[in-house]
């Protein structure tokens, strides 16, 4: 299945940013500060009703790779931000599977923002 790059960004966004949301919504916040791409500038942004159906996308995502190398993918691409030589090392895997199991991770994130309404198929 093709994503369509700003979908692609979108999903990555949440991804990168999931535990500062999960955060802000369990204190009730209604505002979290986070760093886009390691920049040095702090954003505010506001905690939405979409975002908080975006955290629902990305548990349930999370929670379906529990427990397998996927699993440490995700941990190691969005928590800890490492690159893919990085992470391909650590989890004694080729490139080529860094990116489908990426992909895979990707894809099934964007089918639960469609069927949540979220994201649209074009």
């Amino acid at each position: 299945m093709k994503i369509e790059p700003e979908h692609r960004r979108r999903i990555g966004d949440y991804f990168a940013h999931f535990r500062e949301y999960k955060a802000g919504v369990a204190a009730g916040e209604q505002f979290i500060r986070i760093r886009r791409h390691g920049g040095k500038k702090e954003e505010r942004l506001e905690i939405t009703d979409t975002d908080k159906r975006w955290l629902e996308v990305i548990e349930q995502d999370i929670r379906k790779f529990d427990g397998t190398p996927k699993q440490q993918l995700l941990y190691k691409r969005f928590v800890r931000n490492e690159n893919e030589v990085k992470i391909s090392r650590d989890l004694y895997i080729d490139r080529s599977t860094f990116y489908l199991w990426q992909h895979e991770i990707y894809e099934y994130a964007y089918m639960l923002a469609v069927s949540k309404q979220l994201l649209r198929v074009e």
